[in-house]
C-alpha cells in the first residue's frame, strides 16, 4: 500500500487504520526533500505509523539516500526497526533527476551514484559490526560504537534467564540472547558492564528484559545497585564563607 499525500494530518493515522483493518502487509512512503506539493518527510511519518500500529509493516520507496549522511540515517533506521520490532523496511535509491534536491542539500549530482555505493557500504557495516572505523571518498568515521544493554537483575541467574528469555525482541541467530545481554546477579550485570568499559565503550542504553509493570521496579535497582559503582554520587562539598 502506497500513499497519496493527503492535507489532513489524520490522513496517515486513516491510512494506517485501512491498513489494518483490511489487513494489509505493509505501507510504503516516497521521499521528495522539495516540491510544490506536500510531501512528509518518510522516517518521521513512519516513526507515526510504527505508533498507530502494532502489526502493519512499513517503508520507503524510496529513499533519496546521495543527499543524507549515511551515519545519521542508519541511527534513525535502527531505532525504528528497533522500536517496532523488526518492521521497518527501508528501500533506498539513487534520488531524482531533478536537481533542485541536490543543491538544496549541499551534494552535487554528479557523484551520487559513488555517494550512494559508500553509504551503503558504510551503514551495513554500521548495523553489524561493534566498532566501526571508515575513510572513504565522502565519509569518514573512526570508532563507531555505543552499546545498547538489555538486562534483567535477579538474585537467581538460571532464574533470571529463564524469565528474561521472553521478552527479547531480536534474537541473534549465532549467539545466545545471554552472550550480548546482562541478565542475573547485580555482581554479574556489574562485570559484563566492565568489560564493556575495558572495551572502550562509554554511553549505556539500557533496556529492562521485563513485562511493563515490572519495568520501573528493575530501572530503581539498577540505580540504586548497579549505576553508584560506575557514576558515585557526586560529594557534597561545605559552604565557604566570603571574605572581602
Amino acid at each position: 500500500m502506497s500513499t497519496p499525500q493527503g492535507q489532513d494530518p489524520q490522513f496517515l493515522r486513516q491510512l494506517v487504520q485501512m491498513g489494518d483493518t483490511y489487513g494489509y502487509d505493509s505501507l510504503w512512503l516516497s521521499d521528495r526533500i522539495v516540491g510544490r506539493q506536500l510531501s512528509l518527510e518518510p522516517l518521521v511519518a513512519l516513526a507515526m505509523v510504527a505508533a498507530y500500529s502494532d502489526r502493519l509493516k512499513f517503508g520507503t520507496s524510496v529513499l533519496a539516500l546521495p543527499i543524507r549522511h549515511p551515519v545519521v540515517l542508519a541511527k534513525q533506521i535502527a531505532t525504528l526497526d528497533y522500536l517496532s520490532r523488526g518492521r521497518c523496511l527501508p528501500a533506498v535509491g539513487l534520488g531524482q533527476e531533478d536537481p533542485t534536491e541536490y543543491e538544496a542539500c549541499g551534494v552535487p549530482k554528479s557523484d551520487r551514484g559513488q555517494r550512494t555505493d559508500e553509504a551503503i557500504v558504510l551503514m551495513r557495516r554500521l548495523w553489524h559490526e561493534e566498532r566501526v572505523t571508515h575513510e572513504g571518498a565522502f565519509f569518514t568515521c573512526h570508532d563507531v560504537s555505543g552499546v545498547l544493554l538489555s538486562y534483567y537483575i535477579a538474585p537467581d541467574g538460571p532464574q533470571a534467564v529463564a524469565k528474561a528469555a521472553a521478552f527479547v525482541t531480536r534474537p541473534r541467530p549465532d549467539v545466545p540472547f545471554t552472550a550480548v545481554s546482562a541478565v542475573g546477579t547485580t555482581a554479574h550485570i556489574a562485570e559484563r558492564i566492565h568489560q564493556y568499559v575495558d572495551a572502550g565503550a562509554a554511553k549505556f542504553v539500557v533496556r529492562p528484559l521485563c513485562a511493563g509493570e515490572e519495568a520501573m521496579a528493575q530501572l530503581a535497582m539498577l540505580g540504586q545497585e548497579i549505576v553508584p559503582l560506575f557514576h558515585p554520587p557526586a560529594m557534597r562539598t561545605t559552604d565557604r564563607a566570603w571574605r572581602p
